[in-house]
């Protein structure tokens, strides 16, 4: 979608997008051997953060990463699926009736379980000269005392993420880290979708609202482009910020395999449209 500011409303297409077309033109006995192994998603993530906190030095730019990496298996039409993710943008598989739906990324923040017991673990066995922890969980504080929810902030520094995961934030505790976790699902059923979104949508839209929006669209371009506007006049009329919703959408589809005398150009996959 568009980005959004205060100044520039979303409007709807005024056209339907053209139905996307999944063409491959040399497909392989399974796509499945394309996805990466978990050690190579979780390496890029590193990889990435470094390269960022050697180009942005003394620039605090952290963000969330979350990413998707599909393979279709002609034999059974299904696919597999796959995400990695750090930080709290979300990710939704939902199944074909557009009612049933499994979370692919689970937020990386204070308020899940793991996270919390493995920065309490740091804080208790990772500790500065004098004592203080590399890394603690506490709120905030102000000339009024303590304020909003509990952070993770850094003993050396005392920056503060909300996150307990991010990629580019060197300034943060040693404990903010940008390594992937990841979920797979095998067997996914042909016709499913997957919905990737920042949290200013998962902010004002739980992942049956987000199912329901599917639902009621059934096109990849329709659904991500309503979800935005939504989230941003929810999020208006709750006094939010409008500034950070992201949000993909990609529908399941088997390609539409040509046979080779029809084709016309060299062997590649096709462009798709989501």
């Amino acid at each position: 979608p568009e980005p959004t500011s205060p100044s520039k409303e979303l409007r709807p297409p005024t056209t339907a997008p053209e139905t996307p077309q999944h063409i491959l033109l040399a497909p392989p006995k399974t796509l499945r051997g394309l996805i990466p192994n978990d050690t190579d998603i979780v390496e890029s993530f590193r990889s990435v953060d470094a390269q960022f906190a050697c180009e942005h030095r003394g620039v605090r730019c952290g963000t969330t990463a979350t990413s998707v990496y599909i393979g279709y298996d002609p034999v059974s039409d299904t696919w597999d699926v796959k995400c990695g993710w750090a930080g709290d943008s979300r990710a939704v598989l939902i199944e074909p009736d557009a009612k049933t739906f499994a979370n692919l990324a689970i937020d990386h923040r204070i308020e899940n379980d793991a996270e919390r017991e493995r920065i309490n673990v740091a804080a208790k066995t990772d500790l500065l000269p004098n004592g203080t922890p590399r890394s603690y969980i506490t709120r905030r504080q102000n000339s009024r005392g303590e304020y909003g929810p509990k952070a993770v902030f850094s003993g050396s520094t005392g920056i503060s993420h909300l996150m307990t995961r991010s990629i580019g934030d060197p300034h943060g505790a040693p404990a903010l880290i940008p390594d992937a976790e990841i979920i797979s699902k095998q067997g996914v059923a042909n016709g499913s979708w997957v919905v990737l979104a920042s949290d200013g949508l998962w902010d004002v839209f739980d992942e049956a609202g987000v199912a329901k929006v599917v639902r009621s669209t059934r096109h990849p371009a329709h659904a991500a482009r309503k979800l935005t506007l939504d989230s941003v006049a929810r999020r208006r009329q709750y006094g939010m910020t409008a500034d950070d919703v992201t949000v993909i959408v990609i529908e399941l589809t088997a390609p539409v395999i040509q046979p080779p005398e029809s084709r016309t150009s060299p062997s590649k996959v096709a462009d798709i449209d989501h």
